[in-house]
C-alpha cells in the first residue's frame, strides 16, 4: 500500500546569517490517512442508510446554560414535516414544530431526559403547511465525562400518522356499531 508523510523544511543558517542548508522533519502519518479514509466510508454509510429510512434521528447538543442546539437531523424528517432545511433551521426552537396542544407534554419529556431518562412519547408536529403528523420518539440521554450533565441527546423518531388515522377510524365504527 501507499505510505503518507508529512514533511516539514526550515533553512538552516551559518553564523554569519547566509543559508548553510535545510533541515528536514518528516512524520509517518500512514495510520491518520487509513482512520480518515474508514472514517469518511462510516459516515458516507450511516448518511445514505439515515436518508433511506422512512423514520429519522437526530441529535440535539445541551450547551452549559441550557440552550438545546440541533446538531444534526437525518433528511427524512424534511419529506415528514415539510419543511426545508433552511426553513427548520430558521426556528428559533423544533418546538415550534410541535402541535400546540402536544407542547406541554414534549416539553416534560425533554425535562425527564435532562434528567438523564431514556423515553418514549407520542406528539403531534404541524407541517409547514398546516397538515398535522403523528410522531413517536425515542429520547436517550448523553452525560459528559463527570455524569455532571446530560451535553447532549440522541433521538429516533417514527411517523405513525397511517396508525393513529386507522385507530380513529376504527372507533369511531365501533362507535357506530
Amino acid at each position: 500500500g501507499t505510505d503518507w508523510a508529512r514533511w516539514e523544511m526550515r533553512p538552516w543558517r551559518k553564523r554569519d546569517g547566509a543559508i548553510g542548508g535545510l533541515v528536514v522533519f518528516s512524520e509517518d502519518i500512514t495510520e491518520n490517512k487509513k482512520m480518515e479514509v474508514q472514517l469518511r466510508e462510516s459516515e458516507a454509510r450511516h448518511r445514505i442508510l439515515a436518508g433511506l429510512t422512512s423514520d429519522f434521528v437526530y441529535v440535539f447538543r445541551v450547551e452549559p446554560d441550557g440552550r438545546i442546539v440541533n446538531e444534526w437531523l437525518s433528511d427524512s424528517i424534511y419529506r415528514i414535516i415539510g419543511y426545508s432545511p433552511e426553513k427548520y433551521r430558521s426556528l428559533a426552537s423544533a418546538i415550534e414544530t410541535i402541535h400546540p396542544d402536544d407542547r406541554k407534554l414534549t416539553e416534560q419529556m425533554l425535562a425527564r431526559v435532562l434528567e438523564g431518562e431514556t423515553v418514549t412519547y407520542e406528539a403531534r408536529t404541524v407541517t409547514e403547511v398546516g397538515g398535522v403528523r403523528w410522531l413517536r420518539n425515542w429520547i436517550q440521554p448523553r452525560w459528559d465525562e463527570q455524569r455532571r450533565r446530560v451535553v447532549a441527546f440522541y433521538g429516533a423518531g417514527q411517523d405513525i400518522t397511517e396508525r393513529k388515522q386507522a385507530e380513529a377510524e376504527l372507533r369511531e365504527s365501533e362507535r357506530i356499531l
